[in-house]
Order: C-alpha cells, then sequence, then structure tokens
C-alpha cells in the first residue's frame, strides 16, 4: 500500500481542506489514480470493487470546476433555505 495523501494529488487547497475535515487522508487505489489525471483535465475510465471511493475519484475533480470563483456569484448560487414553519 501507498503512504499517498490527499495532498499529494494536486488537489486545490479549498478542496483538499474540504476533504481533510470530512476526515479522509488517505486515497484508495482508484482515487490515486483517478484524481491526478482528471484534475489534469483528462478522461479516464476506471474501473474498481464497489465501497472503493469511485464516486470520490470521480466527482472529486469535478467540484473546483464546477462551483464559482467570484464573490458575486457565490451569493446568488445559494441554495434556498428551507422553511422552518411545521403544518
Amino acid at each position: 500500500m501507498s503512504d499517498l495523501t490527499f495532498a499529494d494529488l494536486g488537489m486545490p487547497a479549498d478542496l483538499l481542506a474540504a476533504v481533510e475535515n470530512l476526515g479522509f487522508t488517505t486515497p484508495t487505489a482508484i482515487q490515486q489514480q483517478a484524481i491526478p489525471v482528471l484534475l489534469g483535465g483528462s478522461d479516464i475510465i476506471g474501473v474498481a470493487q464497489t465501497g472503493t471511493g469511485k464516486t470520490a475519484a470521480f466527482g472529486l475533480p469535478c467540484w473546483p470546476r464546477s462551483t464559482p470563483t467570484s464573490a458575486s456569484s457565490r451569493r446568488s448560487s445559494s441554495p434556498p433555505r428551507a422553511s422552518s414553519r411545521s403544518r
């Protein structure tokens, strides 16, 4: 097993902080192989057993491209708040 951490995969600092805040430190094999390639902009096909972290392997590299970067777009992209009124 490799001693790689998520910090070694080249993820943006804010994404890395989010992953680490969730308690994840060591990427699985599919994550080690997929994340750097996808962050580089290439397409891949990956095969791994259920429960090995494929969703994070493919989803985490997409996150920086799908999040707004300016303060005004961050404000306008906030989801609506749920009503706390009971029926």
